[in-house]
């Protein structure tokens, strides 16, 4: 019975630390206005960076990744699709009474998983 309980001990241990890692992944703009970065997606802390610039995760579902930073004058939202590996990237300005959210800018990235070599 304690080799069992050893076992399952050990194996939840090692399914948490599997799930862990950062992911990484090189994003294109669609339109080619703008240059290439890498996207970090860590669903252990809750974090996505896109371009360097820290996002918090404010939801996964089984499609996709939320990601947003609020801002007083405006909100950036990224959206990674978790099957095409496509991110878009939205910055809204804030809801005034009686309107709907404006949207300022909107960029689509289409991304590639790398891996890290060191």
């Amino acid at each position: 019975m304690k080799k069992l309980l050893a076992i399952v001990v050990l194996g939840l241990l090692f399914n948490t630390t599997a799930n862990a890692k950062e992911n990484y992944f090189k994003c294109i703009n669609v339109d080619g206005k703008e240059r290439s970065y890498i996207l970090t997606i860590d669903l252990h802390k809750k974090i996505m960076k896109r371009a360097s610039v820290e996002y918090k995760i404010i939801r996964v579902d089984e499609t996709e990744i939320y990601g947003e930073i609020k801002k007083p004058n405006r909100r950036l939202l990224i959206v990674f699709d978790r099957f095409t590996a496509e991110l878009t990237f939205f910055a809204t300005a804030p809801k005034q009474k009686g309107e709907n959210t404006k949207i300022l800018d909107k960029a689509i990235y289409k991304c590639d998983k790398i891996e890290r070599v060191l």
